[in-house]
């Protein structure tokens, strides 16, 4: 990434929160293909970190002017409006990433309860002497068959004339 890139990525994670810039929304409904979405916690725990600090600092800045009978600056009440903003667009954000990854566990286990094919041990189980398929082929991963909608694991692009996925070419 260029330096004017990782800027472009810094004010967009700054103004709209890590969850809403660095997670993958789950799908809305289980197809074929196992649900590719973000689990990790790190985005709504980064978010709330951010938010409590942008908190803090808006509080000190309005709390430094309480005690004084004089009105606040208006740049430092512009400074307590921003981060208060900050703080609660972060808040947001993290709520949202935390819906989104229970959303996220709650797609994966619907997929894995639809393609289960034993689900307790009791259940009656082909004779050994009978032929079945084994597990299907890892898909979506670098080198790897493509899922069936022809999208890949984050990060890689589905090459539609080998249906297989790859690292996309880096921008000129």
């Amino acid at each position: 990434m260029t330096m004017r890139a990782h800027g472009a990525l810094a004010i967009a994670v700054a103004a709209t929160g890590c969850s809403v810039v660095l997670m993958e929304k789950p799908p809305d409904q289980v197809g074929e293909a196992y649900p590719v979405c973000t689990d990790s916690v790190s985005a709504p725990v980064a978010d709330v970190a951010i938010a409590a600090l942008s908190g803090l600092i808006a509080f000190g800045i309005w709390n430094d002017h309480q005690d004084s009978d004089q009105p606040i600056p208006d740049d430092e009440r512009n400074a307590v409006i921003a981060f208060s903003a900050l703080a609660a667009g972060h808040a947001a954000s993290a709520a949202l990433g935390a819906m989104w990854i229970s959303k996220c566990s709650a797609r994966r286990n619907e997929w894995e309860a639809r393609h289960l094919r034993y689900a307790h041990p009791s259940d009656p189980q082909p004779s050994p002497t009978s032929l079945s398929p084994g597990p299907p082929p890892p898909r979506g991963g670098a080198g790897q068959p493509c899922y069936p909608n022809d999208t890949c694991n984050a990060g890689l692009t589905c090459n539609l004339d080998t249906h297989t996925c790859a690292v996309p070419p880096a921008a000129p």
